[in-house]
């Protein structure tokens, strides 16, 4: 008996805990084939650690064409902001094609990627737009045709499931993807903004980079230079752009972003140089980027060293010399930059003086 009692304990906790996870969000009403709206009640799902994880759904819809009808069951899935994560489908319903031909694996994964796509043509478009009344195809199953897919838009639904598709993309990209966002809105505090930060979803770092104010961005700079350093490339340029100035002031993290600059793409340097321009900088951070100036373009390399003359109270020896050596470049250009630069600079020891007669000499008296 107490084994008994015992385990209906637990099968009640776990249910409770199940449930505990699981909450309302909000609910939509979905227009259907009969005239009748469908109630969509679209939960949360929160993972063990107490943070929002997804939204899903359950649909079950009749989806008709021709004045056929077939019953369309399917969980949907959600991430915090309303992109499309996946769906899943009872074991005994797979989707189906005309004919009740079932759907490939290669039509799932074409369907994943329409589903993902919310910019797809099925978000502008009729589903009678997308059928070619003028060809008709004759099921061997049922009594029944069905027009031709508009050659158009073959790529934008699976191949003799152009209703389903249509209904799924809806589904997935309509109401409820545009609710998501507002909802999560609500539940954003501290401890979400660090979980967004700490994830590996690019639009959770987009979500809140947005979201940051110039006082959090000082606050969560480390985890923002880790997702410079690790995240993607398009999230990184972003984070560059939305840092304020103030961060790039600091000496400290200033020499953080300037260390980046050797790793960083073309496009991403220039996004650097452009920042700096206005800005005071330090030392340590000068040293730094003189070090890449016989790596760098002709364009880039007159950004960097127009930095060092506005900074040139900061110009250490080790910087000076990296500006002098430069002066022998074997690329002309190069040298001819470094030269003026040294020109500009109020500097007055012996290694300027030779890098300047040495130019003098052998290159101005030869043009």
């Amino acid at each position: 008996m107490k084994i008994f009692l015992t385990f209906l304990t637990l099968t009640f906790l776990l249910g409770w805990l199940d449930k505990a996870l699981e909450e309302k969000a909000f609910e939509v009403y979905y227009p259907i084939a009969t005239g009748d709206s469908l109630r969509i009640d679209v939960q949360l799902r929160y993972n063990e650690q107490g943070f929002p994880e997804e939204y899903f759904c359950h649909v079950k819809t009749p989806v008709c064409k021709e004045g056929l009808c077939h019953l369309l069951v399917v969980d949907l899935y959600w991430d915090l902001l309303g992109n499309f994560n996946k769906y899943e489908l009872p074991p005994t319903a797979p989707l189906t094609k005309f004919d009740h031909e079932e759907f490939s694996e290669e039509d799932y994964a074409k369907l994943d990627r329409i589903l993902a796509n919310k910019r797809s043509l099925l978000g502008e478009n009729r589903v009678e737009d997308l059928v070619d009344g003028s060809s008709e195809r004759v099921s061997q199953e049922v009594d029944a045709v069905t027009g031709a897919t508009v050659k158009a838009v073959e790529n934008t639904v699976v191949s003799g499931a152009v209703y389903s598709t249509y209904a799924l993309w809806h589904l997935v990209n309509g109401e409820i993807a545009e609710r998501i966002p507002d909802h999560t809105d609500g539940l954003f505090d501290q401890a979400l903004l660090e979980h967004f930060l700490a994830s590996d979803n690019y639009r959770y770092h987009y979500y809140t980079l947005d979201a940051l104010t110039e006082k959090q961005y000082a606050t969560y700079m480390p985890q923002i230079m880790s997702i410079i350093k690790n995240g993607s490339l398009f999230v990184a340029r972003y984070a560059l752009n939305k840092i304020p100035d103030t961060i790039y002031a600091d000496p400290e993290w200033q020499l953080a972003l300037v260390e980046q600059f050797p790793e960083a793409d073309f496009t991403t340097q220039q996004l650097l140089l452009k920042r700096f321009q206005s800005l005071e900088m330090g030392s340590e951070s000068l040293r730094v980027l003189s070090q890449q100036l016989d790596q760098l373009s002709e364009q880039q390399l007159q950004e960097a060293l127009l930095l060092m003359i506005n900074n040139q109270s900061a110009l250490d020896d080790n910087t000076m010399n990296r500006i002098v050596q430069l002066v022998h470049h074997e690329n002309p250009i190069y040298a001819e930059q470094a030269y003026e630069a040294l020109q500009q600079l109020s500097v007055n020891n012996d290694q300027v003086k030779s890098a300047l007669k040495h130019y003098e000499t052998t290159v101005k008296t030869n043009e």
